[in-house]
C-alpha cells in the first residue's frame, strides 16, 4: 500500500481502532504536522477523512488524499 506522497505521508495508528479497522492519520512530510484523520465510518460503509480545522489542501494533496483512500475501498 502506498503511503508517502509528495507533500503528505499516512501512518496507522497501532493502538487504535474505529469498528474493528485501523486508524490513519495524514502527516505533513516536512513538519510532521498532523492534517487529518481517516477511519471507517459505518454508517456510510466507506473511509472518511476529518482534516485538521486549520489544513489547507490543494487539489493534488486532495488527490493524494483519495488515492489512498481508494486503496483503502
Amino acid at each position: 500500500m502506498k503511503t508517502r506522497y509528495k507533500h503528505i505521508h499516512f501512518v496507522q495508528d497501532r493502538r487504535r481502532t474505529e469498528e474493528g479497522r485501523a486508524v490513519y492519520y495524514c502527516r505533513n512530510n516536512k513538519t510532521q504536522t498532523g492534517l487529518a484523520e481517516i477511519s471507517y465510518y459505518p454508517l456510510w460503509s466507506r473511509w472518511v477523512v476529518c482534516a485538521n480545522e486549520a489544513a489547507v489542501w490543494d487539489a493534488t494533496r486532495l488527490r493524494d488524499i483519495a488515492d489512498f483512500l481508494d486503496q483503502l475501498a
